[in-house]
């Protein structure tokens, strides 16, 4: 007896008048597009701000699934250039580190890391000139700049050290202008 009367309910709801009519009910409105314009519109700094980090948060959201890894992260430096997001994104934090942002030791390995793209340019530059008379000291300097920066610079160590002396033979041993040959200048 239900079917029935739920079949007679549902008739009368189908045959019933409709509540509201539109009088202009072919008429469609034109439709605007904002495909240039950005989803959400920033003016304030700090909202725009407050923006960029929760972006930068989703993406090491997103980079910690994949950066399961500790090691690869390490290898290639991350661990040391940027302490927190390695943090954050794998979950790995060091025994003797304490947690929270140490700005002056990041200046530190910032400006160390700086000593050895100067070096390194320094060196670029003035393996063209004609003298060679200073490139076994600068070679030097850049040893040492490399060996300042923990670990990240490591296989460009071993290459300094394979090379060092052949080319320090080479300027000693020369006989006026000291100069290098050309093997040693593209090493």
């Amino acid at each position: 007896m239900t079917a029935v009367n739920n079949r007679i309910r549902l008739n009368s709801v189908t045959k019933a008048d409709p509540i509201v009519i539109f009088k202009n009910a072919t008429a469609v409105a034109k439709i605007v597009t904002h495909l240039s314009e950005p989803i959400v519109s920033i003016k304030n700094k700090r909202k725009k701000m407050a923006m960029q980090i929760a972006n930068s948060m989703m993406e090491i959201e997103f980079l910690a699934p994949l950066c399961s890894n500790n090691a690869f992260l390490a290898r290639h430096g991350f661990d040391v250039l940027f302490p927190n997001a390695f943090q954050i994104a794998t979950g790995y934090v060091p025994a003797d580190k304490k947690p929270g942002f140490d700005f002056k030791s990041l200046l530190t390995h910032f400006s160390l890391v700086n000593q050895v793209l100067s070096m390194s340019t320094q060196l670029h530059r003035d393996i063209t000139l004609q003298n060679h008379k200073y490139i076994a000291h600068q070679i030097a300097l850049l040893y040492q700049s490399i060996n300042s920066v923990s670990g990240l610079f490591n296989e460009f160590k071993h290459t300094i050290e394979e090379g060092f002396d052949d080319i320090k033979a080479t300027l000693n041993e020369s006989i006026g202008i000291p100069q290098l040959s050309i093997s040693q200048k593209q090493w």
